[in-house]
C-alpha cells in the first residue's frame, strides 16, 4: 500500500506541481582517514567555575585515532599560553601532529599559532562556526569531562583543578 501511495504522488501532475521543491539531497559526506596515532589532533577549550589558584579554562586536546585525552588547566585563553601548551606538552612530547582541528576561537587563529604551525609544518582545520558538532572528539570528551567532575568536585566545584591533577 506505502509503494503503492508512493507511486501515485510521485506521478500524480497536480501533486507535483504543488509540491514544495525545496527538498535537496545532501551532500554525501566522506570521513577524513586517519591513519596513525597523533596524526590528528583536535583541540577546544573548557570553561570552568574559578579555583582559588585562579584556574578557570581546560584546553583539552584529543588524538583521533586512540581517542587519547590530555586536559590542561590554565587561567587564561590567550594565544601565548595556547601556543605554549601547544609547543611543550603536545609537539614535544607527542611530535608534530599533521593537523589540528579546532574552532574559530581567536586564540586558535592567532599569527603566534600560525607561525608556531608553520614552523613544525602542521596543516590546520577549523570547524564551522556556531556548529561545534563538527569537533565530535572534543565535545564528547567535554561532555565525559563535565560529567566526571560533577561527580568527584566539591559542591561549588571550585577544586576541580586538583581533581585533574591527580
Amino acid at each position: 500500500m506505502y509503494s503503492d501511495i508512493d507511486k501515485y504522488v510521485r506521478t500524480y501532475e497536480q501533486c507535483q506541481k504543488s509540491k514544495n521543491s525545496k527538498h535537496q539531497r545532501p551532500v554525501p559526506l566522506t570521513p577524513l582517514p586517519i591513519e596513525n596515532v597523533f596524526e590528528r589532533m583536535h583541540m577546544d577549550f573548557l570553561e570552568l567555575s574559578t579555583t582559588p589558584d585562579k584556574h578557570r579554562y581546560l584546553l583539552l586536546v584529543v588524538d583521533s585515532y586512540s581517542k587519547w585525552c590530555e586536559a590542561f588547566p590554565l587561567k587564561s585563553m590567550e594565544a601565548k599560553v595556547v601556543a605554549k601548551v601547544l609547543f611543550n606538552e603536545i609537539i614535544c612530547r607527542w611530535g608534530s601532529p599533521r593537523c589540528i582541528i579546532s574552532d574559530r576561537g581567536a586564540n586558535f587563529m592567532s599569527k603566534l599559532v600560525q607561525a608556531l604551525c608553520e614552523l613544525c609544518d602542521v596543516t590546520r582545520h577549523y570547524t564551522s562556526s556556531y556548529h561545534p558538532q563538527t569537533n565530535t572528539a572534543c565535545e564528547r570528551m567535554n561532555s565525559y569531562i563535565i560529567q566526571s567532575l560533577r561527580s568527584y568536585c566539591n559542591k561549588e566545584q571550585t577544586d576541580w583543578w586538583t581533581t585533574t591533577a591527580c
